[in-house]
């Protein structure tokens, strides 16, 4: 039986979630043990809330990595839906916000949106290269990590 890439991914990222937090629980207090559980390039920390003005997603993009933006529960994205990307201040590298259907692939020269550490953009779907079901994508193709958020 096929199955959808996104769907495998999301299914995957549930069970290492539930993993992750059954090992945490069993070290509360002990939080020099963390880094022997946790591989931040399987399971990378995002956070996703909700600030009033809408919906903020942020975290790490590992230094040389593709990191794939998990979807955000009840968002129906249109190519018009304008967000807000950032590379945070403090990051000390280009990052570039894109869609592609191969999240393991860097975005081809001139394709989605580069940021320099510090800037922030507001654009549409369609100019990052949404079509209607490829994930959002950003790559880091520094030698340390860089912090994102995305508005919604």
């Amino acid at each position: 039986m096929a199955t959808n890439r996104r769907t495998d991914r999301l299914d995957l990222t549930v069970q290492l979630t539930r993993n992750f937090l059954l090992i945490a629980a069993d070290h509360i207090g002990l939080p020099d043990q963390f880094n022997d559980f946790y591989n931040p390039q399987l399971l990378p920390l995002s956070h996703t809330s909700n600030s009033g003005q809408g919906i903020l997603v942020n975290g790490t993009v590992l230094a040389g990595q593709i990191l794939e933006v998990s979807p955000v529960p009840d968002f129906v994205p249109t190519l018009d839906t304008e967000i807000t990307i950032t590379n945070v201040v403090g990051s000390t590298v280009p990052l570039v916000f894109f869609f592609e259907n191969l999240p393991t692939m860097p975005p081809a020269p001139g394709v989605g949106i580069t940021l320099n550490p510090g800037e922030s953009r507001t654009v549409t779907l369609a100019e990052l290269g949404f079509n209607g079901s490829n994930g959002l994508l950003i790559y880091n193709s520094g030698t340390s990590n860089a912090d994102y958020q995305i508005e919604i």
